[in-house]
């Protein structure tokens, strides 16, 4: 993921959030075409993934704990959570 972030040029949290509101800014319902495409990608943040957040700072550490769990998954290092579980 980073070096795709490395190729694309993405390097600030500014460019990363214009590069998703460019990419979302057609499907995301509520979006204005007088929003920049940085709004979009906060639009995106703030409305639409892991809403159960409020702070940037949470999703930032809940999102890092997702990927860091997917790399486990993938490498064999846990098993798959329970579809059933209510933490899921």
């Amino acid at each position: 993921m980073l070096a795709d972030g490395n190729k694309l040029g993405l390097y600030s949290q500014e460019q990363c959030l214009a590069y998703m509101g460019s990419r979302l800014r057609t499907v995301l319902e509520g979006v204005t075409q007088d929003m920049t495409d940085s709004e979009v990608g906060r639009f995106l943040l703030d409305r639409v993934l892991l809403v159960h957040c409020s702070q940037f700072k949470d999703k930032f550490n809940a999102l890092c704990l997702m990927i860091e769990k997917l790399y486990s998954f993938v490498a064999g290092e846990c098993n798959s959570d329970n579809l059933d579980a209510p933490s899921n």
